[in-house]
Protein backbone atom coordinates (compact mmCIF):
# COMPACT_ATOMS: atom_id res chain seq x y z
CA UNK A 1 0.00 0.00 0.00
CA UNK A 2 2.67 2.40 0.94
CA UNK A 3 4.73 1.96 -2.04
CA UNK A 4 1.41 2.92 -4.32
CA UNK A 5 0.63 5.72 -2.19
CA UNK A 6 4.39 6.77 -3.01
CA UNK A 7 4.16 6.38 -6.64
CA UNK A 8 0.85 8.37 -6.96
CA UNK A 9 2.78 10.84 -5.02
CA UNK A 10 5.78 11.54 -7.28
CA UNK A 11 3.46 10.92 -10.33
CA UNK A 12 1.29 13.69 -9.02
CA UNK A 13 3.91 15.94 -7.97
CA UNK A 14 5.35 15.94 -11.79
CA UNK A 15 2.26 16.37 -13.18
CA UNK A 16 1.67 19.54 -11.14
CA UNK A 17 5.42 20.95 -11.55
CA UNK A 18 4.91 20.37 -15.61
CA UNK A 19 1.60 22.75 -15.30
CA UNK A 20 3.78 25.10 -13.10
CA UNK A 21 6.34 25.44 -15.92
CA UNK A 22 3.37 25.46 -18.87
CA UNK A 23 1.78 28.32 -16.76
CA UNK A 24 4.58 30.37 -15.87
CA UNK A 25 5.76 30.15 -19.26
CA UNK A 26 2.66 31.61 -20.85
CA UNK A 27 2.16 33.99 -18.06
CA UNK A 28 6.10 34.98 -18.87
CA UNK A 29 5.24 34.95 -22.19
CA UNK A 30 2.08 37.01 -22.24
CA UNK A 31 4.10 40.19 -20.36
CA UNK A 32 7.48 40.01 -22.77
CA UNK A 33 4.96 39.90 -25.79
CA UNK A 34 2.20 42.96 -24.09
CA UNK A 35 4.03 44.45 -21.21
CA UNK A 36 7.10 45.31 -22.83
CA UNK A 37 5.57 47.95 -24.94
CA UNK A 38 5.02 50.19 -22.06
CA UNK A 39 8.61 51.67 -22.81
CA UNK A 40 7.56 52.56 -26.34
CA UNK A 41 5.38 55.23 -24.59
CA UNK A 42 6.59 59.49 -25.05
CA UNK A 43 4.61 62.34 -24.21
CA UNK A 44 3.34 64.45 -27.17
CA UNK A 45 3.29 67.88 -28.03
CA UNK A 46 1.58 70.08 -30.59
CA UNK A 47 2.43 73.44 -31.09
CA UNK A 48 0.14 76.30 -30.48
CA UNK A 49 -0.82 76.89 -34.17
CA UNK A 50 -2.12 72.96 -34.49
CA UNK A 51 -3.86 72.28 -31.83
CA UNK A 52 -7.53 71.65 -31.89
CA UNK A 53 -10.11 72.90 -30.31
CA UNK A 54 -12.28 71.08 -28.28
CA UNK A 55 -15.26 70.52 -25.34
CA UNK A 56 -14.53 68.92 -22.10
CA UNK A 57 -17.66 67.30 -21.28
CA UNK A 58 -18.54 66.20 -17.53
CA UNK A 59 -21.64 65.00 -16.48
CA UNK A 60 -22.92 65.20 -12.95
CA UNK A 61 -25.56 63.88 -10.54
CA UNK A 62 -25.59 65.57 -7.46
CA UNK A 63 -21.70 66.49 -7.41
CA UNK A 64 -21.97 70.10 -5.82
CA UNK A 65 -18.88 69.59 -3.52
CA UNK A 66 -16.68 67.68 -6.44
CA UNK A 67 -17.63 70.35 -8.94
CA UNK A 68 -16.94 73.09 -6.79
CA UNK A 69 -13.57 71.49 -5.70
CA UNK A 70 -12.29 70.29 -9.21
CA UNK A 71 -14.19 72.34 -11.96
CA UNK A 72 -11.91 75.60 -11.65
CA UNK A 73 -8.83 73.40 -12.40
CA UNK A 74 -10.62 72.31 -15.31
CA UNK A 75 -11.51 75.71 -16.56
CA UNK A 76 -8.34 77.40 -16.45
CA UNK A 77 -6.57 74.67 -18.68
CA UNK A 78 -3.24 76.36 -20.26
CA UNK A 79 -4.95 75.35 -23.77
CA UNK A 80 -5.35 78.35 -25.89
CA UNK A 81 -4.37 79.76 -29.50
CA UNK A 82 -1.25 81.92 -30.86
CA UNK A 83 -3.79 85.25 -29.77
CA UNK A 84 -4.33 83.93 -26.28
CA UNK A 85 -8.06 82.97 -26.90
CA UNK A 86 -9.08 79.49 -25.18
CA UNK A 87 -9.35 76.67 -27.74
CA UNK A 88 -11.98 74.89 -25.62
CA UNK A 89 -14.85 75.32 -23.55
CA UNK A 90 -16.48 72.70 -20.74
CA UNK A 91 -20.10 71.35 -20.97
CA UNK A 92 -21.42 70.01 -17.49
CA UNK A 93 -24.79 68.08 -18.05
CA UNK A 94 -26.52 68.36 -14.63
CA UNK A 95 -28.65 65.11 -14.51
CA UNK A 96 -31.53 65.61 -12.19
CA UNK A 97 -29.44 66.59 -9.14
CA UNK A 98 -31.40 67.39 -5.97
CA UNK A 99 -28.26 69.08 -4.13
CA UNK A 100 -26.49 72.40 -5.17
CA UNK A 101 -24.77 71.09 -8.04
CA UNK A 102 -27.31 73.90 -10.09
CA UNK A 103 -26.35 77.13 -7.80
CA UNK A 104 -22.60 75.95 -8.16
CA UNK A 105 -22.61 75.77 -11.97
CA UNK A 106 -24.43 79.33 -12.05
CA UNK A 107 -21.91 81.15 -9.48
CA UNK A 108 -19.12 79.34 -11.89
CA UNK A 109 -20.68 80.32 -15.22
CA UNK A 110 -20.24 84.08 -13.88
CA UNK A 111 -16.66 83.85 -13.72
CA UNK A 112 -16.07 81.25 -16.39
CA UNK A 113 -17.91 82.36 -19.89
CA UNK A 114 -16.49 79.19 -21.57
CA UNK A 115 -18.42 76.93 -19.43
CA UNK A 116 -21.98 75.87 -20.37
CA UNK A 117 -24.56 73.80 -18.67
CA UNK A 118 -26.91 71.52 -20.06
CA UNK A 119 -29.92 70.63 -17.48
CA UNK A 120 -32.08 67.64 -17.75
CA UNK A 121 -35.24 66.24 -15.97
CA UNK A 122 -36.82 63.77 -14.72
CA UNK A 123 -39.51 63.91 -17.48
CA UNK A 124 -36.67 63.68 -19.75
CA UNK A 125 -37.15 60.91 -22.40
CA UNK A 126 -34.24 58.78 -21.80
CA UNK A 127 -33.35 57.15 -25.00
CA UNK A 128 -30.08 55.56 -23.47
CA UNK A 129 -29.48 53.95 -20.28
CA UNK A 130 -28.12 55.40 -17.56
CA UNK A 131 -24.96 58.09 -18.03
CA UNK A 132 -25.15 57.84 -21.63
CA UNK A 133 -28.26 59.37 -21.81
CA UNK A 134 -26.34 62.86 -19.93
CA UNK A 135 -23.63 62.35 -21.95
CA UNK A 136 -25.35 61.90 -25.64
CA UNK A 137 -26.73 65.44 -24.47
CA UNK A 138 -23.41 66.72 -23.64
CA UNK A 139 -22.29 66.00 -26.97
CA UNK A 140 -25.26 67.37 -28.52
CA UNK A 141 -24.35 70.52 -27.12
CA UNK A 142 -20.92 70.06 -28.14
CA UNK A 143 -20.02 73.10 -30.37
CA UNK A 144 -15.77 71.15 -31.43
CA UNK A 145 -15.62 67.84 -32.83
CA UNK A 146 -12.88 67.17 -30.64
CA UNK A 147 -14.19 65.56 -27.22
CA UNK A 148 -12.54 65.27 -23.89
CA UNK A 149 -13.99 63.52 -20.89
CA UNK A 150 -13.82 63.43 -17.37
CA UNK A 151 -15.50 62.91 -14.13
CA UNK A 152 -16.92 65.66 -11.58
CA UNK A 153 -14.83 64.05 -8.66
CA UNK A 154 -11.77 64.00 -11.00
CA UNK A 155 -8.82 66.81 -11.08
CA UNK A 156 -6.05 67.63 -13.27
CA UNK A 157 -2.71 66.79 -12.09
CA UNK A 158 -1.88 69.85 -13.88
CA UNK A 159 -2.90 73.47 -16.29
CA UNK A 160 -1.11 70.93 -18.97
CA UNK A 161 -3.42 68.31 -18.74
CA UNK A 162 -5.87 69.43 -21.99
CA UNK A 163 -2.65 70.10 -23.82
CA UNK A 164 -1.56 66.49 -23.61
CA UNK A 165 -5.06 64.88 -24.24
CA UNK A 166 -5.64 66.93 -27.02
CA UNK A 167 -2.57 66.10 -28.69
CA UNK A 168 -2.97 63.06 -30.06
CA UNK A 169 -6.24 64.03 -31.74
CA UNK A 170 -4.32 67.19 -33.74
CA UNK A 171 -2.21 64.57 -34.72
CA UNK A 172 -4.95 62.69 -36.26
CA UNK A 173 -5.67 60.18 -33.89
CA UNK A 174 -9.53 59.87 -33.08
CA UNK A 175 -9.50 57.77 -29.42
CA UNK A 176 -7.09 58.85 -26.84
CA UNK A 177 -6.79 57.51 -23.34
CA UNK A 178 -5.37 58.83 -20.42
CA UNK A 179 -4.44 57.34 -17.22
CA UNK A 180 -6.80 58.12 -14.03
CA UNK A 181 -4.79 57.53 -10.63
CA UNK A 182 -6.31 58.01 -7.25
CA UNK A 183 -4.85 59.70 -3.90
CA UNK A 184 -2.38 57.75 -2.01
CA UNK A 185 -3.99 57.55 1.56
CA UNK A 186 -3.27 55.24 4.57
CA UNK A 187 -4.51 51.19 4.34
CA UNK A 188 -4.39 48.31 2.21
CA UNK A 189 -7.13 48.81 0.56
CA UNK A 190 -6.06 51.85 -0.75
CA UNK A 191 -2.86 50.51 -1.90
CA UNK A 192 -4.48 47.92 -3.49
CA UNK A 193 -6.97 50.11 -5.62
CA UNK A 194 -3.90 52.05 -6.86
CA UNK A 195 -1.80 49.18 -7.41
CA UNK A 196 -4.87 47.14 -9.86
CA UNK A 197 -5.63 50.75 -11.44
CA UNK A 198 -2.08 50.41 -12.63
CA UNK A 199 -2.18 47.36 -13.77
CA UNK A 200 -5.34 47.78 -15.44
CA UNK A 201 -3.44 50.49 -17.34
CA UNK A 202 -0.68 48.17 -18.25
CA UNK A 203 -2.89 45.85 -19.70
CA UNK A 204 -5.40 48.19 -21.72
CA UNK A 205 -2.17 50.63 -23.05
CA UNK A 206 -0.09 47.82 -24.10
CA UNK A 207 -3.07 45.83 -26.01
CA UNK A 208 -3.86 49.43 -28.01
CA UNK A 209 -0.08 49.39 -28.94
CA UNK A 210 -0.17 45.86 -29.90
CA UNK A 211 -3.37 46.83 -32.30
CA UNK A 212 -5.74 45.14 -30.01
CA UNK A 213 -7.64 48.20 -28.10
CA UNK A 214 -10.33 47.26 -26.12
CA UNK A 215 -10.54 49.69 -23.19
CA UNK A 216 -10.16 53.24 -21.94
CA UNK A 217 -11.19 54.46 -18.59
CA UNK A 218 -13.40 57.63 -19.02
CA UNK A 219 -12.81 59.95 -16.14
CA UNK A 220 -9.65 60.79 -19.14
CA UNK A 221 -10.01 60.02 -22.19
CA UNK A 222 -10.70 61.90 -25.53
CA UNK A 223 -11.65 61.24 -28.87
CA UNK A 224 -13.81 62.97 -32.24
CA UNK A 225 -17.49 63.33 -32.47
CA UNK A 226 -17.60 61.47 -35.14
CA UNK A 227 -16.05 58.66 -33.67
CA UNK A 228 -18.48 58.88 -30.76
CA UNK A 229 -21.37 58.76 -32.83
CA UNK A 230 -20.72 56.04 -34.84
CA UNK A 231 -19.62 53.70 -30.95
CA UNK A 232 -23.34 54.88 -29.79
CA UNK A 233 -25.30 53.39 -33.02
CA UNK A 234 -24.27 50.22 -32.36
CA UNK A 235 -26.77 47.83 -30.71
CA UNK A 236 -24.14 46.99 -27.78
CA UNK A 237 -24.31 51.03 -26.66
CA UNK A 238 -27.94 50.27 -24.57
CA UNK A 239 -26.78 46.66 -22.95
CA UNK A 240 -25.99 48.62 -19.63
CA UNK A 241 -26.08 51.83 -18.15
CA UNK A 242 -21.97 52.67 -18.12
CA UNK A 243 -19.37 51.23 -20.02
CA UNK A 244 -19.53 54.25 -22.67
CA UNK A 245 -15.25 54.30 -22.49
CA UNK A 246 -15.46 50.22 -23.08
CA UNK A 247 -17.92 50.52 -25.75
CA UNK A 248 -16.78 53.66 -27.61
CA UNK A 249 -13.22 51.90 -27.91
CA UNK A 250 -15.07 48.81 -28.69
CA UNK A 251 -17.14 50.41 -31.22
CA UNK A 252 -14.89 52.80 -33.15
CA UNK A 253 -10.48 51.68 -31.97
CA UNK A 254 -8.85 50.40 -34.74
CA UNK A 255 -5.28 48.84 -34.73
CA UNK A 256 -4.28 52.54 -35.69
CA UNK A 257 -6.44 55.11 -34.32
CA UNK A 258 -6.03 55.19 -30.55
CA UNK A 259 -3.82 57.12 -29.10
CA UNK A 260 -2.26 56.59 -25.35
CA UNK A 261 -1.86 59.92 -23.36
CA UNK A 262 1.15 59.74 -21.14
CA UNK A 263 2.83 61.91 -18.55
CA UNK A 264 2.79 63.61 -14.84
CA UNK A 265 0.74 66.62 -16.23
CA UNK A 266 -1.65 64.32 -18.04
CA UNK A 267 -3.31 62.33 -15.17
CA UNK A 268 -6.71 63.15 -13.29
CA UNK A 269 -6.49 62.05 -9.45
CA UNK A 270 -9.61 61.45 -7.48
CA UNK A 271 -10.67 59.88 -4.23
CA UNK A 272 -10.43 56.02 -4.26
CA UNK A 273 -13.44 54.19 -2.52
CA UNK A 274 -13.01 54.29 1.08
CA UNK A 275 -14.30 50.64 2.46
CA UNK A 276 -14.61 47.41 0.76
CA UNK A 277 -18.36 47.17 0.17
CA UNK A 278 -18.18 50.73 -2.04
CA UNK A 279 -14.98 49.57 -3.79
CA UNK A 280 -16.85 46.58 -5.09
CA UNK A 281 -20.11 47.86 -5.73
CA UNK A 282 -18.34 50.20 -8.10
CA UNK A 283 -16.30 47.39 -9.74
CA UNK A 284 -19.15 45.28 -10.91
CA UNK A 285 -20.68 48.41 -12.32
CA UNK A 286 -17.12 48.83 -14.07
CA UNK A 287 -16.79 44.84 -14.47
CA UNK A 288 -19.81 44.15 -16.25
CA UNK A 289 -19.32 45.89 -20.14
CA UNK A 290 -16.38 42.95 -19.77
CA UNK A 291 -18.27 40.42 -21.16
CA UNK A 292 -19.04 42.49 -24.65
CA UNK A 293 -15.63 42.36 -25.07
CA UNK A 294 -14.16 40.89 -28.22
CA UNK A 295 -14.04 37.48 -28.17
CA UNK A 296 -10.02 36.75 -28.44
CA UNK A 297 -9.47 39.75 -26.10
CA UNK A 298 -12.06 37.88 -23.29
CA UNK A 299 -9.62 34.78 -24.05
CA UNK A 300 -6.75 36.75 -23.70
CA UNK A 301 -7.36 38.49 -20.69
CA UNK A 302 -8.46 35.51 -18.87
CA UNK A 303 -5.35 33.12 -19.98
CA UNK A 304 -3.38 35.88 -18.45
CA UNK A 305 -5.09 36.09 -15.15
CA UNK A 306 -5.75 32.43 -14.96
CA UNK A 307 -2.41 31.65 -15.61
CA UNK A 308 -1.23 34.20 -12.92
CA UNK A 309 -3.27 32.34 -10.86
CA UNK A 310 -2.07 28.87 -11.49
CA UNK A 311 1.31 30.14 -10.84
CA UNK A 312 0.67 31.14 -7.52
CA UNK A 313 -1.68 28.23 -6.61
CA UNK A 314 0.91 25.32 -7.89
CA UNK A 315 4.37 27.31 -6.51
CA UNK A 316 2.66 27.22 -3.14
CA UNK A 317 1.95 23.47 -3.41
CA UNK A 318 5.37 22.75 -5.14
CA UNK A 319 6.86 24.14 -1.34
CA UNK A 320 5.91 21.06 0.10
CA UNK A 321 7.99 19.00 -2.85
CA UNK A 322 11.66 18.69 -3.96
CA UNK A 323 10.62 20.70 -6.67
CA UNK A 324 10.35 23.99 -4.00
CA UNK A 325 13.58 25.17 -5.53
CA UNK A 326 12.31 25.44 -8.94
CA UNK A 327 8.83 27.32 -7.74
CA UNK A 328 10.72 29.98 -5.92
CA UNK A 329 13.12 30.41 -8.62
CA UNK A 330 10.32 30.54 -11.57
CA UNK A 331 8.13 32.38 -9.67
CA UNK A 332 11.15 35.03 -8.59
CA UNK A 333 12.10 35.46 -12.42
CA UNK A 334 7.96 35.97 -13.13
CA UNK A 335 7.72 38.75 -10.27
CA UNK A 336 10.98 40.34 -11.90
CA UNK A 337 9.85 40.72 -14.76
CA UNK A 338 6.34 42.39 -13.95
CA UNK A 339 8.19 44.50 -11.73
CA UNK A 340 10.03 45.85 -14.57
CA UNK A 341 6.34 46.44 -16.39
CA UNK A 342 5.02 47.63 -13.45
CA UNK A 343 8.00 50.24 -13.38
CA UNK A 344 7.41 51.71 -17.15
CA UNK A 345 3.51 52.04 -16.37
CA UNK A 346 4.24 54.21 -13.26
CA UNK A 347 6.80 56.19 -15.56
CA UNK A 348 4.12 56.63 -18.38
CA UNK A 349 1.65 57.26 -15.33
CA UNK A 350 4.07 59.73 -14.03
CA UNK A 351 4.41 58.11 -10.51
CA UNK A 352 6.46 55.45 -8.85
CA UNK A 353 5.52 51.62 -7.90
CA UNK A 354 6.49 50.15 -4.48
CA UNK A 355 7.99 47.05 -5.58
CA UNK A 356 8.84 45.61 -2.03
CA UNK A 357 4.71 45.27 -2.13
CA UNK A 358 4.17 43.83 -5.22
CA UNK A 359 3.96 40.31 -4.39
CA UNK A 360 1.43 40.69 -2.43
CA UNK A 361 -0.41 42.70 -4.41
CA UNK A 362 0.28 40.44 -6.99
CA UNK A 363 -1.57 37.41 -5.19
CA UNK A 364 -4.38 39.81 -3.54
CA UNK A 365 -5.00 40.40 -7.55
CA UNK A 366 -5.63 36.81 -8.19
CA UNK A 367 -8.21 36.75 -4.98
CA UNK A 368 -9.87 40.03 -6.80
CA UNK A 369 -10.31 37.94 -9.96
CA UNK A 370 -12.61 35.20 -8.33
CA UNK A 371 -14.51 37.88 -6.28
CA UNK A 372 -15.43 40.10 -9.53
CA UNK A 373 -15.87 37.09 -12.07
CA UNK A 374 -19.49 36.76 -11.28
CA UNK A 375 -20.08 40.28 -12.10
CA UNK A 376 -17.86 40.11 -15.98
CA UNK A 377 -19.30 36.94 -17.29
CA UNK A 378 -23.29 37.82 -16.29
CA UNK A 379 -24.42 40.33 -13.51
CA UNK A 380 -25.54 43.93 -14.90
CA UNK A 381 -25.46 46.94 -13.15
CA UNK A 382 -28.46 48.82 -13.57
CA UNK A 383 -27.45 52.59 -12.27
CA UNK A 384 -24.29 54.42 -12.89
CA UNK A 385 -24.96 56.88 -9.46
Amino acid sequence: MLPTLLTLWVVLTDIAFGLFLFCAAVNVGYILYFFRRIFKLSPRNVPAEARLAVSIVVCAKNEAQNLSANLPAILTQDYSAIDGSPMFEVVVVNDCSTDDTAQVLSVLQSTYPHLSVVTLAECDVRTAPGKKFAMSKGIDAARYTGLVFTDADCRPASPDWLRAMAAPLAEGKEIVAGFSDFYVRPGALNAFVRFETRHTFLQWATYALAGRPYMAVGRNMACTKASYIRAQSQSRWAKVPTGDDDFLVAGAATATNMGIAIGSEVVTWSEAMPDFKSYFAQKSRHLSAGKYYRPHIKVLLGVYAGSQAAVWLYGFALLFTHFWWAAILVSAVRMLLLMRAMQGAARAAGGRQKMMQLPMLDLAWTLYNFVCSPYVFWKNRQTWT
